[in-house]
């Protein structure tokens, strides 16, 4: 093999894995688009500034300084925004999982576990 060849096969793999890794940036853009809907369909405040909060809580100057430290603290959601139903969910969708993995049809999970079936596909296309 040729040394045109071997940069065209390297290049030819390496435009492979770029391709992947923009379907996985976008497959996860879409489940962490489905998670913000579903926030919202809960009342959870979706704030966009709660990223930038915490990056700054990354400056030194800011975790030396208590005043500074009160400010970024303030601009992070606060706990009690959690809903109280946060782990039954969890549990829900593992069980919801766990009857998907054994191949058990979305209509069957919806009637075995008492859910509405709308539910159910839902957080099954999000765990794709």
């Amino acid at each position: 093999m040729t040394s045109a060849e071997e940069l065209s096969v390297e290049l030819e793999q390496k435009l492979a894995a770029l391709h992947a890794l923009v379907q996985r940036a976008r497959e996860e853009r879409e489940r962490l688009d489905a998670a913000i809907r579903e926030a919202r369909r809960l009342g959870i405040t979706v704030t966009t500034d709660t990223l930038a909060a915490l990056e700054a809580l990354a400056d030194p100057e800011a975790l030396a300084d208590p005043r500074r430290l009160a400010e970024l603290a303030a601009q992070l959601p606060l706990p009690g925004a959690i809903p109280a139903d946060l782990f039954a969910r969890d549990r829900q969708s593992l069980a919801i999982a766990t009857l998907a993995e054994q191949g058990v049809a979305p209509a069957e999970i919806s009637r075995r576990l008492d859910l509405p079936l709308g539910e159910v596909e839902l957080l099954l296309s999000v765990r794709r």
